[in-house]
């Protein structure tokens, strides 16, 4: 009996996992998401992890990895979303059947070939946005590749390559933060039920701090209620008020938390940048005070919060730039080359990221990135 016990102590030590979450961590290694596709933020990334050439020598991103990027109004925040977003769900290469011509060129996308999951807080994402930053990439791509006289065959094949590209793209609009936890705990079985044949590769929040002020004035009246005036008769003591009523956002951290264990999902949030920081260092870098509330991350005071919920990598845009452009399917339109340049370089600004990854040495690396908004997508160099 005594050996019995021993054996049946001795299997509390043994890790547990599911099956789900075995796959997710072999596949660590063996099927990571890739580069971001923006040569300085790769390079920015094997700076701040020099060992990731020999453990993931094909990729600057790893399964699970927690992208924010943080900004004003207008500064590029989502069109940064919209680029990633393109780069997951093309294919990586594409048959091409022109016209008059017998054999199929194969022509290299350079996409992921899998789904994404957009979360649009704010309200403004816009498919047809996205419609035109797929369309004049493939155009680039196959105007390099393809003969130059078959126009008509251009815009068959990319109609086509739009299409496919943009059922990968699964969009919902949650109303409150509680609506967003709600939607993200849904996603295995929305994955299970509605999109078994394809992979999830990124998730995106577009506008984690959107219901900041409702949730702020919720816990402030939660936080200030009064107390009840005492009756004759003795009452119990109501129940004290949950944190998470207060702070909602937790059940939205805590669901992003397990989705990135079970899923191996690459998770990018948009937040506001509303007050800079008093004290930075060094002095020239700029980075904004987080104004949600813990157990979110504020890894740039100068005492960060204890939490969980840790950032891989950080990206503030600390400039504003113009309007945002407005919906158009296609890029050309009748308002003229000049005025797309003038708006492009208006909208040019610079990111500064910070760089962490667990099970890795604590690494602090920042560098300054530059991309340009235009019409038909982004510049990144």
């Amino acid at each position: 009996m005594a050996s019995t016990s021993k054996a049946i102590d001795g299997l509390a030590d043994v890790r547990r996992e599911s099956g789900l979450h075995l796959i997710n961590r072999v596949k660590q290694t063996t099927d990571p998401p890739g580069d971001s596709f923006i040569q300085d933020f790769d390079s920015h990334i094997i700076r701040a992890f020099p060992k990731l050439e020999q453990t993931l020598p094909k990729s600057s991103w790893a399964r699970g990895d927690i992208i924010e990027i943080q900004g004003p109004a207008a500064s590029g925040k989502t069109h940064l979303l919209y680029f990633w977003a393109m780069t997951c769900v093309l294919p990586y290469r594409m048959d091409v059947n022109l016209e008059g011509y017998q054999e199929k060129k194969d022509v290299l996308i350079g996409g992921r070939n899998r789904s994404v999951i957009v979360c649009d807080c704010d309200g403004r994402w816009s498919p047809r946005r996205l419609n035109a930053i797929i369309s004049s990439y493939l155009r680039d791509r196959l105007g390099t590749i393809l003969p130059q006289d078959t126009p008509e065959s251009y815009d068959r094949i990319i109609s086509q390559a739009v299409i496919n590209a943009l059922k990968r793209v699964h969009l919902f609009r949650p109303d409150s933060t509680l609506s967003l936890a709600t939607t993200l705990m849904a996603i295995p079985t929305y994955h299970r039920t509605r999109m078994a044949d394809e992979q999830i590769g990124m998730l995106m929040v577009d506008g984690i701090s959107s219901f900041y002020w409702p949730d702020r004035w919720l816990s402030e009246q939660i936080e200030n209620e009064p107390a009840e005036v005492q009756t004759a008769a003795p009452q119990p003591p109501p129940p004290p008020p949950l944190r998470s009523d207060a702070n909602p956002l937790r059940h939205v951290l805590t669901v992003i938390l397990n989705l990135r264990r079970s899923l191996g999902l690459v998770v990018l949030l948009t937040n506001w940048g509303l007050t800079a920081l008093d004290s930075q260092v060094p002095p020239s870098t700029v980075y904004f005070r987080q104004h949600l509330r813990a157990p979110y991350p504020s890894p740039f005071e100068s005492e960060p919060r204890a939490s969980k919920f840790s950032l891989t990598h950080h990206i503030t845009i600390p400039l504003q730039g113009p309007e945002p452009l407005r919906d158009r399917v296609l890029p050309e339109d009748e308002t003229g080359d000049q005025e797309r340049e003038d708006q492009a370089e208006r909208s040019r600004v610079m990111a500064r990221t910070i760089g962490k990854r667990p099970g890795e040495a604590r690494t602090v690396i920042e560098s300054e990135l530059e991309f340009t908004v235009t019409e038909s997508g982004i510049l990144v160099s």
